[in-house]
């Protein structure tokens, strides 16, 4: 798989937090390139939709591993 096509994939999902075991750190809305999470210090953060671009930045920075990325089906990506 090139370099575009692995792009592509990445581009085609979205972060999604499992609340159960967010622990409000921030540390993925911080280093989110596009400030798709929100949430303040100590609660549950949440990933806006439309802003994610599926970098993945985000569930390295996660001390709980909450954060995966799911395959998006939202029609931005089917245009």
């Amino acid at each position: 798989m090139g370099y575009n096509q692995e792009k592509s994939s990445l581009l085609n999902h979205i972060a999604c937090i499992s609340e159960e075991y967010c622990i409000g750190c921030t540390k993925c809305s911080k280093i989110c390139p596009t400030k798709a999470i929100i949430g303040a210090k100590h609660t549950i953060h949440t990933v806006l939709k439309d802003f994610c671009i599926g970098c993945g930045l985000c569930i390295s920075s996660c001390p709980t591993n909450c954060i995966n990325l799911l395959e998006n089906n939202s029609s931005r990506f089917n245009q």
